[in-house]
């Protein structure tokens, strides 16, 4: 019993002195500090015309990137609010985490504007002539211009036809052939006037005529046909009306008779061609 005493009392006398504390009695750490997390969320106005991102939890001072982009091209970004006021006009930006926060991507209805209707800047040009197969034209009738282009308009005038201008309804509106014509705003038709100068005119076969005779009792040009002085192609032109029945005022047979056979046929043609281009 006594020796419990002493034990006791050895105890107590240490214990009240720091003596055990002090040689590694318990004496446990202070628990860690917990860890600050705010909450970052992230929503878009209206809320399906964008896509968001950069919402979660995030410890104390974390750098968090925030990202919006439209769904579609009807809608335009602002800017971004955060407790009722704008925080950002950048689509993407980077918040440092200090507070719970919550952002929100306000979007405005922006419709892509059509695009302009095309102008009609082209209308029709159509050339015509007055007499049924009196030309041919240097361009399609009825061809789409350019308004305010200058185009070059030409008529081709056939055997026996004189031209005498370009008309707008009863409108002359040029002498000249080709001419330069600038273009309206409207569709447009361009008449050509020709007369026809060619009169038949038989000759009675008792009574030959006074020209043939003096040209029979010429020297005259081989191949000069219509006794104007020169070979051309005038002449090549008399010789086919003559072989196709349809007598020239004026044919010389003796000069249209290349081949001296007395005939006038299709060789007489190919002998006056030769000779204008010097064969």
């Amino acid at each position: 019993m006594n020796i419990i005493k002493h034990i006791l009392a050895y105890l107590f006398f240490f214990w009240g002195n720091g003596t055990l504390l002090a040689q590694g009695g318990f004496n446990p750490d202070n628990p860690p500090e917990p860890q600050i997390e705010y909450t970052v969320t992230v929503a878009a106005t209206p809320s399906d015309v964008a896509y968001v991102s950069g919402g979660g939890k995030y410890a104390d001072g974390t750098n968090v990137t925030i990202n919006t982009s439209a769904r579609s091209s009807n809608y335009a970004f602002l800017y971004w609010m955060e407790d009722g006021e704008i925080y950002s006009t950048s689509t993407s930006f980077v918040y440092t985490a200090k507070k719970n926060a919550h952002f929100v991507a306000v979007y405005q209805y922006n419709p892509s504007n059509p695009a302009e209707p095309s102008l009609i800047n082209q209308y029709r040009l159509y050339l015509e002539s007055d007499t049924e197969g009196s030309c041919s034209f240097n361009r399609t009738s009825g061809a789409k211009v350019d308004v305010g282009a200058n185009v070059n308009v030409r008529a081709y005038p056939n055997a026996y036809y004189t031209f005498h201008g370009w008309y707008i309804g009863d409108e002359k509106v040029s002498d000249s052939n080709p001419f330069t014509y600038k273009m309206p705003d409207r569709n447009v038709t361009l008449t050509a006037h020709f007369t026809y100068d060619y009169t038949f005119n038989p000759v009675d076969p008792s009574e030959p005529s006074t020209i043939q005779d003096d040209v029979d009792n010429s020297e005259g040009i081989l191949g000069d046909a219509n006794g104007d002085g020169n070979v051309d192609i005038t002449d090549v032109v008399a010789v086919v009306n003559y072989i196709l029945g349809v007598q020239p005022m004026v044919f010389i047979e003796k000069n249209a008779d290349i081949d001296y056979n007395k005939n006038i046929d299709i060789s007489d043609v190919v002998g006056i061609v030769n000779i204008i281009l010097g064969k």
